[in-house]
């Protein structure tokens, strides 16, 4: 499944502002409604196919469901347009029902002294590879519909907390990818990185997750790299919801992006 195809975003009248993608089975949650990170992949690529640059940043806010076979039109707004940056908005709906909003921006390169500007003030953790990881959810194997069919989630654990020795709590290390692709896109790591609210149940000492009441993703620098390391934080947790945050890493230390979302929160039944 190529990072650029995965979403089956397509044009409506030749209209750059104007397009549509059905909520096929792998960009749909475990029962059938949209996942959240499809939704932001979405507005990422609508975005860039509006305004013909690649993403900065976008922020997706959930309104209302649809569910499986929907066909969900886009509609992106200019709302500024620089020599570099566009800023944009859009808007979901199914049958002229609102669906998600999102905001962001797209940018050209800038050049000159601003433009060589680059350094990375996070550190990535050091944790074992991929290939050492625990397979996220089995159960999910059996699932009719979910992001794991075209793509793989492997837990690894994170490195211990200096002064205790232990697990830091919140902290969670899942390196992910989609099914034989090495490329990555804005829209691909939107996909892959809605993880976050398992870190924050995690801070709670809870096995949990939780459903999207926004997503974002700002964007690094994307290179080549056929698993993504989520290195996420589970920020806190209060009156049943969470906010916790990531940084998303290819496998040689490059800083891909970085993630946040808000959800309501589920504690799962332990085995």
């Amino acid at each position: 499944m190529r990072a650029d195809e995965f979403l089956g975003l397509e044009v409506v009248d030749d209209d750059p502002c104007h397009t549509v993608f059905e909520l096929v089975p792998h960009l749909a949650r475990l029962d059938g409604a949209l996942y959240g990170g499809s939704a932001l992949a979405a507005s990422l690529e609508a975005f860039e196919t509006a305004t013909v640059r690649p993403a900065l940043w976008g922020t997706t806010q959930f309104i209302g469901q649809a569910p499986i076979g929907s066909r969900i039109e886009q509609r992106v707004e200019i709302l500024a347009e620089g020599r570099n940056v566009c800023q944009v908005r859009l808007t979901a709906t199914r049958d002229r029902e609102l669906l998600y909003t999102a905001l962001g921006a797209t940018a050209r390169p800038r050049t000159g002294p601003t433009g060589e500007l680059t350094g990375t003030g996070a550190t990535m953790p050091t944790v074992p590879p991929p290939e050492q990881g625990v397979m996220r959810e089995h159960h999910l194997e059996a699932a009719e519909f979910g992001y794991h069919l075209i793509s793989e989630f492997r837990r690894v654990d994170y490195p211990p907390d200096p002064a205790t020795g232990g697990e830091p709590p919140g902290h969670v290390a899942i390196w992910a990818r989609l099914d034989g692709e090495t490329h990555n896109t804005a829209a691909s790591l939107a996909f892959l990185g809605d993880m976050v609210p398992l870190a924050v149940a995690h801070a709670t000492g809870e096995y949990g997750a939780g459903t999207s009441l926004d997503n974002t993703l700002r964007v690094g620098h994307l290179v080549e790299t056929e698993w993504v390391l989520l290195d996420i934080e589970g920020s806190t947790a209060h009156d049943g919801y969470g906010h916790g945050h990531a940084h998303l890493w290819s496998m040689d230390g490059t800083l891909l992006a970085t993630s946040s979302q808000s959800s309501p929160l589920l504690v799962f039944p332990r085995a």
